[in-house]
């Protein structure tokens, strides 16, 4: 049996001007993605939601385990051995977003990508790179994952 739910995070981001193609966010966990420990959930969509309205073309790299792309504000300097635990990766481009006024939203359902995570845990792994030269303030994007949840 499954169901889908919504799985909201919110990414810190730094308050300067990012170069195309730094880290956007460090990786992050996300908490109660996985329906069971040690199970296997689906990834079906996404919605990005830019309360800075920046448009940003964005690069989402999901992760099994807890893994940096590298710093920040960096260019990424991610291990060979490390992009194992990559399992699934989502382009956002800027024409994704529609504009709401002060800010913008980009929505992918279009998605099919195995999201698992560490034994033992619930949780799943994302971080980003940028694909553009934004300037975010800390809290200025919030990620919603939808998710199909395997129970058995």
């Amino acid at each position: 049996m499954s169901k889908l739910v919504r799985v909201t995070f919110t990414p810190t981001l730094l308050t300067s001007a990012y170069s195309s193609g730094d880290v956007l966010f460090a990786t992050t966990e996300v908490l109660g993605a996985l329906a069971q420990k040690g199970s296997v959930s689906w990834l079906r969509g996404i919605s990005v939601h830019d309360t800075d309205d920046q448009k940003l073309a964005l690069d989402l790299y999901f992760l099994r385990d807890d893994v940096e792309l590298g710093t920040i504000h960096e260019a990424p300097d991610i291990t060979d051995d490390e992009t194992l635990s990559i399992t699934g990766v989502v382009e956002v481009a800027t024409g994704d977003y529609l504009d709401v006024g002060g800010a913008s939203v980009a929505v992918r359902n279009d998605l099919y990508i195995p999201l698992t995570g560490p034994a033992g845990s619930r949780s799943i792994f994302v971080a980003a790179l940028t694909g553009g030269t934004p300037t975010h303030t800390a809290d200025g994007m919030v990620i919603d994952l939808w998710v199909e949840q395997q129970t058995y």
